[in-house]
């Protein structure tokens, strides 16, 4: 009878920790999310399809919501473990939000269409979120005061 018992109270217990929520992915995270494209191209020396990936890339730094965008050729691992690709992008947004309104942009739909798609032979995406204050211990705002300095010397150019 005592083995009957315990048998349901583990039944029961298994039952109910299956119906714990679990965190959900949709959430809002309080960091920067930090987006990061690997693209092989369909011809690595094709040095034009790289500066048109580079100067779509570039434009992108007055959407709403992105903090800093950068790009570049693949840096060659020679490990294993690292998955050599011809060029990359990273941006940094404030928040997921503004990630998700970049992602469903047409301006966006129609870059990956006209720019990358047809030069781009592989392309994989890789999201992450920081908490608030992990970005080089500087906050959002002082992150967006240093991309405005950016873009001051740059216009003064």
């Amino acid at each position: 009878m005592l083995r009957a018992r315990f048998i349901i109270v583990i039944g029961l217990f298994m039952a109910l920790a299956g119906c714990q929520t679990m965190p959900s992915a949709d959430l809002p995270s309080g960091g920067l999310v930090y987006h990061f494209v690997a693209v092989w191209l369909k011809n690595p020396e094709d040095t034009a399809a790289r500066e048109r990936i580079g100067k779509q890339s570039t434009a992108w730094r007055d959407f709403p919501g992105v903090v800093h965008v950068a790009y570049g050729d693949g840096l060659p691992g020679g490990r294993k473990i690292v998955q050599d690709y011809d060029f990359g992008v990273l941006m940094v947004f404030e928040n997921e939000a503004a990630l998700r309104a970049y992602e469903a942009d047409p301006t966006h739909q129609q870059a990956i269409r006209e720019v990358l798609s047809p030069v781009a032979a592989k392309v994989q995406v890789f999201d992450f979120t920081t908490p608030e204050m992990e970005a080089g211990g500087l906050s959002r705002a002082e992150l967006r005061k240093r991309q405005y300095r950016h873009y001051r010397v740059f216009a003064t150019q």
